[in-house]
């Protein structure tokens, strides 16, 4: 064999790797190994996960509309609760005002004074319990319970005022 015949089985030995080799990759497809139908599959590929990758972030925007919503709504069932609490507080406070310029008459109307004033303490110190659990749903149905002691505190107050 000549030189010549030997440097064409080396050129061959080296085209023909390259015209097999078949490839999505334009960088890497060699003279012949190029694949247009593989490169379009790869672009169909990108844009799948593209479009997933928006479409998760879109979710995560939703949720998150969602739970800044849900945080304003409990925010502002906070702040009702409290507005509440200052109004029974004020009431409370009111009837204390009551109780301390009514002036008992007599034994009875000083046994009522005391027990009165043991309510009133009683109902002091179940509003306090209430105002360090004001975010507590139970706390609701304990405030109307609440509320109606007061009332009825300031009803028996006003009647032995009168007396």
């Amino acid at each position: 064999m000549g030189v010549r015949a030997l440097l064409c089985i080396i050129a061959v030995s080296f085209l023909l790797p390259a015209c097999a080799a078949q490839t999505d990759d334009p960088r890497r497809g060699g003279l012949f190994g190029y694949n247009p139908q593989g490169y379009e599959r790869r672009i169909q590929d990108r844009e799948t996960r593209l479009k997933a990758s928006s479409d998760a972030a879109s979710a995560e925007k939703e949720e998150q509309a969602r739970l800044e919503a849900s945080v304003a709504t409990q925010e502002q069932q906070r702040g009702a609760i409290h507005i509440k609490l200052a109004q029974m507080n004020a009431e409370l406070a009111k009837t204390r005002r009551a109780l301390d310029e009514t002036k008992a008459k007599d034994a009875r109307s000083r046994s009522s004074l005391d027990d009165l004033r043991r309510r009133h303490a009683d109902l002091s110190d179940r509003l306090n319990n209430l105002e360090s659990r004001a975010g507590d749903p139970a706390a609701t149905a304990e405030s109307e319970r609440l509320n109606a002691d007061i009332r009825r505190l300031a009803k028996d107050a006003a009647t032995l005022g009168s007396l």
